[in-house]
């Protein structure tokens, strides 16, 4: 008899994002604040069949997708011998959820790799995974599987932007960004040492909205010219701040909770523009 499991993939945002560096086995270092959202992919696993397969609108060759790297991943780590078919409700552009969604899924259903190597095979995946794991609200260094809390996000509106601009690899954004900073032999250049991320969480530590608006900032922004004017639009809408999400395209805004955001979604849209969430 098959068995099956439906989770949700929370997506996230990056409140802050310093690339710090990148090590000899070619991965990145990252000093970044992730929060959890209300935004969500929908994944069903089921354990029968043969082989690994995907079933998600859009993609091409199943191979390249996240969960399914994840599922190879997780039945590689815990040597199990069984088919695993995906379906995968999209509603994020892109997240490392929908593979920490796999992961979670796998071992309710199997149960047999433990939280130490769960956790060891995210980082694989991708820098955000170890998070979308844990969820919540943290600060997440190396290449992002040390995570400590941090305080969340007081009340506030958030409202979550696609279409801005050219989708392009995370590893096209990293290398362009990294010709950008100028990096040295050693991977860093001078600026990659400002402590952004410990501004983040003394912003958040603070409670107040404002100076968490004013401590935004996101590496990838000198390299993704596309979200300069929707991040102008969501300042005019009256967000009190916005940032690109990642790599982007995807551009966040903040607002007071209490703020009317429907004129601003219209604006938006006759933009061109698509607003994927409004929430908190």
């Amino acid at each position: 008899m098959e068995k099956s499991i439906t989770v949700t993939a929370a997506g996230k945002i990056n409140l802050s994002l310093r690339v710090t560096g990148q090590r000899h086995d070619g991965y990145h270092t990252i000093d970044t604040v992730m929060h959890e959202t209300g935004l969500h992919d929908t994944i069903t696993v089921t354990l029968g069949g043969e082989g690994i397969t995907v079933d998600c609108p859009g993609d091409i060759e199943p191979q390249s997708n996240l969960a399914y790297r994840a599922a190879c991943a997780y039945l590689d780590a815990c040597g199990a011998e069984t088919g695993v078919h995906i379906a995968i409700e999209k509603h994020i552009p892109v997240s490392g959820g929908m593979a920490a969604a796999v992961l979670r899924g796998l071992d309710s259903l199997i149960g047999t790799v433990g939280k130490e190597r769960l956790y060891g095979a995210a980082p694989s995946l991708g820098a955000d995974v170890p998070f979308c794991l844990a969820g919540g609200a943290m600060r997440c260094t190396g290449i992002g599987e040390i995570m400590t809390p941090c305080r969340p996000l007081p009340p506030h509106k958030l409202m979550i932007v696609g279409g801005c601009g050219e989708k392009r690899s995370t590893a096209a954004m990293y290398s362009e960004l990294d010709r950008r900073l100028g990096r040295g032999a050693d991977g860093c250049s001078g600026e990659s040492r400002i402590d952004i991320g410990g501004a983040m969480v003394q912003a958040l530590e603070s409670g107040l909205l404002d100076r968490i608006c004013a401590a935004l900032h996101n590496d990838f922004e000198l390299v993704n010219l596309g979200c300069a004017e929707v991040r102008r639009l969501l300042a005019n809408c009256g967000a009190l701040g916005s940032l690109l999400c990642g790599s982007g395209p995807t551009v966040f805004g903040l607002f007071e909770p209490a703020f009317d955001t429907a004129p601003a979604v219209d604006r938006l849209t006759a933009a061109g523009y698509r607003v994927l969430y409004v929430g908190i």
